[in-house]
């Protein structure tokens, strides 16, 4: 159990904090003005600034159950941000697909940015 515990634990470590560096990348006027879609921009938004808050939280919570009691729920609690993750990311492929009929399109390519 804590060999699994650790490598979670590890893992989003690694994850949240590559999720605050994309959400300040995408805070900056340029990463603003990359994106097509300001509605997919936010769920993008909310998806990388909430993510490490609720990792540490799950994560925090595994360990406290793993260490207490009952310690067969603290998989679940330290499974938790992946499975959010996994539910977010499903609700920005069906906003994308339904906003204009194409699975990829939020980001404007190179050389494709109206001027202005």
């Amino acid at each position: 159990m804590t060999a699994l515990l650790t490598a979670l634990s590890v893992f989003h470590l690694f994850v949240g904090t590559g999720a605050l560096a994309l959400g300040v990348r995408m805070s900056s006027g340029e990463g603003k003005s990359a994106w097509r879609s300001p509605l997919l921009r936010r769920i993008a938004m909310l998806i990388a600034w909430t993510y490490p808050l609720i990792a540490l939280g799950c994560v925090a919570m595994a360990w406290r159950t793993a260490l207490g009691a009952d310690p067969h729920y603290a998989p679940l609690w330290a499974i938790a941000p992946l499975i959010w993750l996994v539910l977010k990311g499903l609700a920005f492929a069906v906003i994308d697909v339904l906003e204009d009929g194409v699975f990829g399109n939020a980001l404007y390519r190179p050389g494709e940015r109206p001027e202005g």
